[in-house]
């Protein structure tokens, strides 16, 4: 998520058209800095500040997987990042 935000894309390829937005405008440029960046697909919840941006990547509820378990992954299950949209503090929710 650091390198998207540092590439101004959501689907950084160097030199090359996004064939996911083939268009004449690539609508995955990030033009501003967002205050918030979410992502989800990862199954590990975490969270940081980048450059006056929160970071946050939401995790997921399943348990680790042989998949994941081949690959080295370690999945946080059942833990929430609650975003306070006050002062974009984030405070974790365990469900386990």
């Amino acid at each position: 998520m650091r390198l998207m935000l540092r590439s101004r894309h959501l689907a950084p390829i160097y030199g090359q058209r996004t064939s996911i937005s083939p268009g004449k405008r690539d609508f995955l440029v990030i033009e501003r800095a967002p205050d918030v960046f979410h992502s989800g697909h990862v199954h590990v919840m975490k969270y940081e500040a980048y450059r006056g941006t929160v970071i946050v990547n939401s995790g997921a509820w399943q348990r680790q997987t042989s998949y994941q378990k081949n690959l080295g992954l370690e999945p946080t299950p059942g833990i929430i990042p609650v975003l306070n949209l006050e002062d974009l503090s984030i405070t974790p929710m365990d469900f386990n």
